[in-house]
């Protein structure tokens, strides 16, 4: 999630070194190194200023960010930066805003991409804003979001830039029903008893809050895949470019084939990495792999039935499949076998939108400022589900790990510019025991940008992951300090509670 991003210079020279050699060479490294060399993240601060009308309408933004890219830039360029304003205006329907982000080098280590790049950081400041407002104009959170959020008679929706804009591209909304997936979210995660909830443990003494955060994840990123569809005597081989990472995506091609192909999903098998069958791939990244590969198995679907129509004596679109053989109308039928290998290329333009949503109850102690996520539900677009299993260990994981960055993983430095963190001692990560169940709602509005309708999201629960956790803290704390960094560990909450009249060295 972040590390595996990018090729390091050791990933070439051991394999160089083998090769030369003639023998097997290996790398070690120990916990220190890992902390220091691998990519880091997230390091950014903005200024965020919002208009909006007394009855709660918010008109336009104006944002200025830095963002500490370390001492170099590596492979991946200047996504940290591009890439959170693509998300920053989000779900909802501005009339103009003006963004200026800039990359900044440090004496730190460089960033890379970690799971959500760019659009939890956005979605971190910008639902952070919301917040605010709502507790200037004293209105129920959610109901300033969904007055704000793109309507659906809207859509398609675009942003494009505005005169004296740089190179940027216009930000496409391909459709969507946002209104409806966020009361859904709210409906899945009882919105209306975490409030009553809230008022009671209140009444007893204690800092609770609730959090909400509404994002866009732009993902699903071209610009190509190519499979190969191999029907053999009782089973089917896939071919595919994309990588697995164990996220089940062998799995999910596994599916898509059997259905399609009407064949039992143990009949079939997804293969990977054999670049002297399938020479190209984009590979993993980007909540692409099911999209663009999935689709790719349509597309040699469909050439096998353009090869079986002569076979069969009829058109292609007449050709059906059924247990394993590929049927004419007339009730003709060859077996997939006698058909033979087929290729598929998906390709894709743009990004796709989708949309989602976090909400969570939070719990404060002001004593140590240690804060606790009790309950965390959220909701999200991915078009057509196709396994629901996967999807949600995949969206309650990214969740897991976006509460974690909020309450206690953070790369520190000493005023010397030296890393801190460089023991899992030092760079605390959750357990089970500081987690809640994560509360998942799969919303499926399928999307126009592929046959089969789907949408990414092994990231998705990230992305909303950390403003609404920090929403949830700001609500339970009140007035008696600002939350104003996506970091609310128990130091930086214990600092700010204590004292409230100086910034926390922490805040961004």
């Amino acid at each position: 999630f972040g590390t595996r991003g990018e090729p390091y210079p050791e990933d070439i020279l051991i394999a160089l070194l083998a090769r030369r050699l003639e023998r097997p060479v290996q790398w070690i490294e120990d916990r220190w190194e890992h902390m220091v060399a691998t990519n880091h993240a997230r390091e950014q601060e903005h200024e965020f200023e919002l208009a909006a009308r007394s009855d709660g309408r918010m008109l336009g933004f104006r944002v200025r960010g830095w963002c500490d890219h370390g001492a170099y830039v590596r492979t991946q360029g200047l996504l940290p930066v591009v890439l959170p304003m693509v998300h920053l205006p989000g779900p909802y329907e501005w009339q103009a805003f003006s963004m200026d982000l800039d990359a900044v080098l440090t004496n730190r280590t460089p960033v890379g991409t970690y799971r959500g790049p760019g659009m939890t950081e956005a979605t971190f400041v910008r639902e952070r804003m919301v917040d605010i407002l709502a507790t200037e104009l004293e209105m129920d959170p959610a109901d300033l979001r969904r007055r704000n959020l793109i309507p659906t008679e809207s859509m398609p929706f675009s942003f494009m830039p505005g005169p004296g804009s740089g190179a940027v591209m216009p930000i496409m909304y391909q459709g969507g029903d946002f209104v409806q997936a966020f009361d859904q979210m709210l409906d899945g995660a009882g919105y209306d008893r975490m409030r009553v909830e809230q008022r009671q443990a209140r009444a007893d003494g204690h800092h609770a809050g609730v959090g909400i955060a509404a994002y866009i994840e732009f993902a699903a990123v071209g610009p190509f895949e190519e499979v190969e569809v191999i029907p053999g005597a009782g089973n089917v081989v896939v071919r595919a470019g994309v990588g697995s990472l164990g996220q089940g995506v062998e799995t999910a091609l596994a599916q898509i084939a059997a259905e399609l192909l009407d064949v039992p999903l143990s009949d079939v098998t997804v293969e990977f990495h054999d670049t002297a069958e399938v020479p190209q791939g984009f590979g993993a990244f980007a909540s692409r792999s099911t999209v663009l590969a999935g689709n790719a198995i349509a597309a040699a679907v469909d050439e096998m039935r353009a090869v079986a129509a002569p076979l069969l004596g009829c058109g292609p679109d007449e050709v059906e499949f059924r247990n394993g053989t590929a049927t004419a109308p007339g009730g003709r039928s060859v077996r997939l076998g006698e058909i033979g290998p087929t290729l598929g290329r998906f390709e894709k333009d743009g990004l796709t939108a989708s949309f989602g949503g976090a909400v969570c109850s939070v719990s404060v102690n002001p004593a140590d400022g240690r804060a606790r996520v009790d309950r965390f539900a959220l909701a999200h677009d991915v078009g057509r589900a196709v396994n629901p299993r996967l999807l949600r260990g995949q969206l309650a994981g990214a969740a897991a790990q976006g509460i974690g960055g909020a309450l206690f993983e953070e790369i520190a430095y000493d005023e010397h510019g030296q890393p801190l963190s460089v023991t899992l001692a030092d760079y605390m990560m959750p357990t089970a025991a500081e987690l809640p169940d994560v509360e998942v709602t799969i919303i499926e509005h399928g999307s126009g940008s592929n046959p089969l309708g789907i949408k990414g999201g092994g990231e998705a629960g990230m992305v909303g992951s950390l403003g609404a956790v920090a929403n949830g803290v700001a609500d339970a704390i009140g007035p008696e300090a600002e939350v104003l960094s996506s970091s609310v560990s128990s130091a930086h909450l214990w600092h700010a509670l204590h004292r409230p009249t100086e910034h926390d060295p922490g805040e961004a």
